[in-house]
């Protein structure tokens, strides 16, 4: 049990809720300024407003975090930032041309994560950050294909032909590495194994990408070097997802190594939303695996 010091805020809170409640509950939290978070001058968006040698590291900014604010801003109405947001993931990825360009012709090794396009940089230089890190992260990866896509089709942002390019390159990288069948570090950036949460937000970003590939201002776009990513192609990446996808789910990782297997995880939560990329027998599975194994007091583990 707890006690709200603020009578206001005491009022609003229920066991369940109206839409009106919902309504009266958000509009104090803005008037109290706890949706307000600045963006840099890049439109991206730090994992915390701190200084660029504070010890935590989280002046820096995360491909898969900003997926989610760019969502959540446009969501909210908010389509300049989102896109703001999207153009700034979409300016770094560019800059991660040559490992991809690398990888692709097999004069790089994929399982080096320094190898692979970088999740973690510089938001303020839009750069590469030198330090090692755990950079395969393809549900990252497939997250920026995803909102960018969602973006796209919502008239919202612009395809570019460096943005059709980044894209292009991503869906050609997570190719190369077989992502349905790749060990990734994943959504906590821990031990890497075939996680069911990365493969998913891949296969979201493979959907939303094909969704709009045939637009006239778009088709031609999707190019990366010589190799045009066309509909075919991403039909039968999407078939590869959702295949190593039903093999998984509803478990994060099936693998025999104890120290890889993981039945409950939260990532798999966000392939029911706002990935929207599993089932209904698929989404009561895995609410029930995390409520059972992840889920205390308040909220999940």
């Amino acid at each position: 049990m707890f006690t709200l010091q603020n009578p206001r805020l005491a009022d609003l809170v229920r066991d369940s809720y109206t839409l009106d409640d919902l309504r009266r509950l958000t509009q104090f939290l803005r008037e109290a300024g706890t949706f307000h978070f600045p963006a840099l001058p890049s439109g991206l968006y730090p994992a915390a407003h701190v200084s660029a040698d504070h010890s935590s590291g989280y002046a820096s900014v995360w491909i898969r975090d900003n997926a989610h604010v760019a969502q959540s801003l446009f969501d909210d109405g908010q389509t300049e930032a989102a896109a703001r947001a999207v153009v700034g993931m979409a300016r770094f990825l560019a800059t991660q041309r040559p490992k991809i360009a690398e990888v692709l012709a097999g004069r790089a090794d994929h399982a080096d994560p320094m190898n692979r396009p970088h999740i973690r940089f510089d938001g303020h230089t839009v750069a590469e950050i030198d330090v090692k890190w755990s950079h395969a992260q393809n549900d990252a990866l497939g997250y920026f294909v995803w909102v960018a896509s969602r973006l796209i089709a919502a008239g919202a942002l612009e395809p570019t032909d460096e943005l059709g390019e980044v894209l292009a390159g991503v869906v050609l990288f997570l190719e190369k590495i077989e992502f349905w069948n790749d060990e990734d570090s994943g959504h906590w950036e821990e031990t890497r194994k075939r996680n069911a949460s990365s493969i998913g937000a891949a296969t979201a970003g493979m959907i939303a990408l094909r969704n709009i590939c045939g637009r006239e201002d778009l088709r031609e776009r999707l190019k990366f070097g010589d190799v045009l990513v066309a509909a075919e192609r991403l039909d039968q990446l999407i078939a590869a997802g959702r295949a190593s996808l039903a093999e998984h789910l509803p478990h994060e990782c099936c693998d025999e190594d104890p120290l890889k297997r993981r039945e409950a995880d939260g990532a798999l939560v966000f392939l029911i939303f706002p990935l929207e990329i599993v089932d209904e027998d698929q989404t009561a599975s895995i609410i029930e695996s995390v409520v059972r194994d992840l889920q205390g007091d308040i909220g999940i583990r």
